[in-house]
């Protein structure tokens, strides 16, 4: 049986008293020679059991033929013998006692049905034996307090920063690559296939530990997205989480299939996740690596995004100004009196001044870094200065004499700057020589003695910052308050199998309504005398639908008629769209005729609901009507979302300012879309049979005069009861009212 919280596991995994590396060899051909010698060699504070029934010894250390012949206790396994011997090794290590094992070996999910069925046997026997699995698929684990690594020539000295890895080859490159640009780690951990220990379990891991300070993950995808959202949320309470997730487009995703054995998952469900849980979410592990790095600047950062850029390289500054518009960062304007003293400080004509500030590399030479210094000083020198990055293209310096004194003068030039509580981040680039790599570690080393953050290219060092901007702003409005939460946050209800069935423009109207969504009023016909009695009773202008489940796309069909102003054209339309129908789907079965009243004016907008095979629910808001294809101006957000939610949905779209008013048209009424939008999302979540809805479009009147769902498509599974009417009111709690048009 399964024992223990999943922290008690991983305590095993990183402090080991005891490790038993299984498959161990005096080959480094082999995956358990390599795991063995990179403990060895690191000086693992561990005790060592190597575990092959074909050595004595390996390394100078005693071998035993299984676990179970081992004296002492164990606490932790690594497991790297072939996929069909696992599951009898995990059998002597639950009879040994081993609390975690850590399995490197791949020929599991990752290679198709029968690997799965592998993986789901040693599940069942870790579970019934109390033993924990990392893995299988993965490549080990990294934590310098303990002396444990999976590869050679890593820090010593541990840091803050934890590493979450589905991949084995990432968890090298971040770790490498990290370490070269001055990060300092608590733990890196190959998680791999995630059979037992989730990334929730690491998550919540690394929350409670009071010596990781920074969390990033490489994620394919989760066991359990519920889960994962709650562990998510929890960690970024307290600290910063920054994700990439692999397996974002469908080459991306068949390729994870094949990685780890799991689904993808749809991008835009991932995206709503991340942002709903405060995680940063990046592109690359290059920028994955600056976002870390440049998160410990983020406690002294002002409300507004703005940059100061510095150095050497015009045309650097010009891209990196670009990439600021689109990340929405702004070059913190320059006042007069700044630029005075910028031409006081003796900045000759070559240097532009400003901001971004260009002094050449000739200019650096003659004054030793000393007007770089008063550059800095002038640009920050406001009550509020903004962050600034100093960037340094190294190679010129190379022409001069004495580059490496050269260097290091400039450098501390930028450093000791008096820049008041303006913060500091330093891009250093260099020819990939010998002689540029070291002129780049020298200037590194006094950055990050001096705790200055270092970059290996200006463009990464404004991602980290924009980034860490973010995280700041997110903070701050956790503090401001939770915000206009409608009702407490509902589990979800379970997802089940089956697309189930459209219901008809009618049948959507009716459930919709019950919900206080306001739709038209409208009337199934079957004859032309029943639709101009429907339009009297509404009053003209009307609309004619062709009602038929299977015409889903009704205009392309040239089953709807729109603008029908009398009765004469009624008729005339009646017959129209019918013939239409009849021709574009011979054999669809036709209702008859839905008779609406027709809803004018205003700005189209969509709103939707879709059910995550992994999250649940799924709310789309954006752009409608003939748009939506077209300029797929949508967010998501998966449920439960507050009104506050709605409104940041809102303001995230492209079209937000047609909210507000756009060239002198009035304000639309905002208000009335978010109580639509709420009432919507709270179908969605009582509501287990729903599998998709499409209001599109949902006309936006003008400030006052509400927001009507004109066209419903919703498919929900039969077999699934309705909710009761009327249950809306206890999941919307306040604020009953629709937003019913009154213009």
């Amino acid at each position: 049986m399964r024992t223990g919280r999943p922290g008690e596991a991983l305590a095993p995994l990183l402090c080991p008293r005891a490790i038993a590396v299984i498959g161990a060899s005096s080959s480094l051909d082999k995956l358990g020679g390599r795991a063995l010698q990179a403990l060895v060699g690191f000086g693992a504070r561990a005790v060592l059991y190597p575990v092959n029934p074909r050595e004595t010894q390996i390394l100078g250390l005693t071998t035993y033929p299984r676990v179970v012949d081992i004296p002492g206790p164990v606490d932790r396994a690594i497991i790297t013998v072939p996929a069909e011997h696992v599951a009898t090794v995990l059998d002597d290590c639950i009879a040994k006692g081993v609390r975690v094992a850590q399995v490197y070996s791949g020929g599991f999910g990752e290679t198709g049905p029968q690997g799965r069925r592998l993986e789901q046997a040693l599940l069942e026997r870790a579970r019934a034996g109390g033993l924990r699995i990392v893995g299988p698929n993965c490549l080990g684990t990294y934590c310098p307090e303990s002396r444990l690594t999976f590869m050679p020539d890593v820090p010593e000295e541990p840091g803050e920063v934890a590493i979450i890895s589905q991949s084995g080859g990432l968890s090298v490159d971040l770790l490498s690559q990290g370490a070269a640009a001055g990060l300092r780690f608590r733990a890196v951990v190959s998680v791999g296939n995630c059979i037992d220990l989730d990334i929730p379990d690491f998550l919540d891991h690394f929350r409670e530990d009071p010596k990781t300070g920074l969390i990033g993950i490489y994620l394919e995808s989760v066991r359990d997205g519920a889960r994962f959202r709650e562990a998510l949320a929890a960690a970024t309470a307290s600290k910063p989480v920054v994700i990439l997730k692999g397996g974002r487009g469908e080459q991306g995703a068949r390729t994870v299939a094949s990685h780890t054995g799991a689904l993808a998952g749809h991008e835009g469900v991932w995206q709503a996740v991340f942002r709903q849980g405060g995680a940063l979410s990046v592109d690359s592990a290059e920028e994955l690596l600056a976002v870390l790095a440049a998160l410990p600047v983020g406690p002294v950062l002002g409300d507004r995004r703005e940059v100061i850029l510095v150095g050497n390289g015009g045309g650097a500054t010009v891209v990196a100004s670009d990439l600021c518009d689109r990340l929405g960062l702004r070059l913190a304007p320059a006042p007069a009196e700044t630029l005075g003293t910028l031409r006081a400080a003796g900045l000759p004509p070559g240097a532009t001044l400003g901001n971004p500030t260009d002094v050449p590399a000739s200019i650096l030479w003659r004054s030793r870094g000393r007007l770089l210094a008063q550059a800095i000083e002038a640009l920050t020198g406001l009550p509020a200065p903004a962050p600034v990055v100093v960037h340094l293209n190294l190679t010129p310096f190379r022409a001069y004499p004495g580059p490496e004194t050269f260097v290091e003068d400039v450098v501390t030039a930028a450093l000791t700057a008096r820049r008041g509580r303006a913060p500091l981040l330093l891009s250093l680039r260099a020819t990939p020589d010998a002689h540029g790599e070291a002129l780049r570690r020298r200037a590194q080393r006094l950055a990050q003695d001096r705790g200055v953050p270092v970059f290996p290219s200006l463009n990464l060092a404004i991602v980290g910052l924009a980034k860490t901007m973010e995280d700041a702003a997110r903070r701050r409005g956790r503090r401001a308050g939770a915000g206009d939460s409608a009702r407490p946050a509902h589990e979800g209800q379970p997802v089940r199998d089956g697309r189930g069935a459209a219901l008809s423009q009618t049948e959507g109207r009716e459930m919709l309504a019950g919900w206080g969504v306001h739709v038209p009023r409208m009337v199934l016909t079957r004859s032309v005398e029943d639709a101009l009695e429907a339009a009297r009773s509404m009053a003209y202008p009307v609309v004619l639908k062709v009602q038929s489940p299977q015409i889903l796309h009704k205009t392309e069909a040239g089953a709807v008629l729109v603008g029908v102003t009398g009765p004469e054209r009624l008729s005339e339309g009646y017959a129209q769209v019918l013939a239409n129908a009849r021709s574009a789907m011979p054999q669809a079965t036709i209702d008859g005729v839905v008779v609406a009243e027709e809803i004018r004016g205003g700005a189209e907008f969509i709103v939707g609901l879709s059910r995550d095979a992994l999250f649940g629910p799924v709310l789309l808001l954006g752009l409608g009507g003939v748009w939506v294809e077209l300029l797929r101006d949508v967010v998501l957000r998966v449920l439960p979302v507050d009104r506050d939610e709605i409104r940041r949905m809102l303001r995230e779209l492209k079209a937000a300012p047609l909210l507000a008013g756009y060239r002198g048209r009035p304000p639309l009424d905002m208000e009335a879309l978010v109580n639509l939008v709420a009432r919507v999302a709270a179908l969605g979540e009582a509501d287990a049979g729903l599998r998709e809805l499409d209001l599109n479009p949902v006309v936006v009147g003008p400030e006052g005069c509400g927001a009507v769902a004109v066209d419903v498509r919703l498919v929900r599974d039969p077999a699934v009861p309705v909710p009761a009417a009327g249950t809306h009111e206890a999941w919307l709690g306040r604020d009953p009212r629709g937003g019913t048009p009154s213009c």
